[in-house]
């Protein structure tokens, strides 16, 4: 059992259907992707990873299935994963038009992009593992609390707003220039 981002209790036993007010949204199990997600970090890895403590993040209308887990690897070490899945019935990555009409393979293709062009440099969090087949990425977590840049846009001062425009600008010109060519 998890929380969802409102708080609500959510069971991490049950597939349930969500949907948006365009489309309806496949029904996810919740146990079937953190154990794909957990076979791909074994698979990535090569060793045994097991996924634990889950706390669901993503709302009843996001169009991806988002949670934070713990990977325990065979070794003993420990780290906190971000996983990923798809909720579009269409999903198909077989489809000759995937990157045209799949978010979900344009983030994969853009995440390997940048893990090959600029590896360590800070530009997102590493993409660790994925099932290309169930539409299940998972990555490295950056933390739990950090900030969006709607933050201090919205709820800051000026100069606090100054800043994480500034900061957005310095990464988005390191971004362009790590991938130019």
């Amino acid at each position: 059992t998890g929380k969802n981002r409102c708080g609500a209790e959510q069971s991490a036993m049950t597939g349930v259907e969500w949907q948006d007010g365009m489309s309806q949204l496949r029904t996810v199990d919740v146990q079937e992707i953190i154990a794909r997600a957990g076979e791909a970090l074994s698979k990535a890895s090569g060793g045994t990873v097991v996924l634990g403590e889950l706390e669901v993040l993503s709302n009843d209308h996001r169009r991806n299935f988002i949670a934070r887990a713990a990977a325990r690897y065979s070794g003993g070490r420990a780290r906190s994963v971000i996983v990923k899945a798809t909720r579009s019935p269409s999903y198909d990555p077989m489809d000759e038009n995937v990157l045209q009409v799949s978010g979900l393979a344009k983030e994969w293709v853009a995440c390997s992009f940048l893990a090959a062009r600029a590896p360590g440099r800070g530009h997102g969090s590493a993409l660790l593992a994925g099932d290309v087949a169930g539409g299940i990425m998972v990555f490295e977590d950056l933390g739990a609390n950090l900030i969006s840049l709607v933050d201090p846009l919205l709820k800051g001062t000026a100069q606090e707003a100054e800043r994480a425009l500034t900061l957005y600008a310095t990464a988005l010109g390191r971004l362009h220039a790590d991938t130019v060519g």
